[in-house]
């Protein structure tokens, strides 16, 4: 299998090796993971152009959420 160097910061290095560990894979098998996910194509073809081509009076637009509402997202 071919290999690739990266070049990255301690602070990139750290949340990686976190996540690797929160995934039990090795780092090469975590980051190898993310790329192929990055480069497969998730959507079908003419996904996009189906917004907006179903026309139903019980879709509505829901009110706008509160921010006080979110929940505070786990730092990694």
């Amino acid at each position: 299998m071919p290999q690739i160097s990266l070049y990255i910061g301690h602070d990139v290095l750290e949340k990686i090796e976190k996540m690797a560990s929160m995934e039990h894979l090795s780092i090469s098998k975590w980051v190898s993971k993310k790329v192929k996910n990055a480069l497969d194509n998730n959507w079908p073809s003419n996904y996009f152009n189906l917004y907006g081509s179903i026309y139903d009076n019980k879709f509505i637009e829901p009110k706008e959420l509160k921010l006080k509402d979110d929940i505070k997202r786990e730092k990694i």
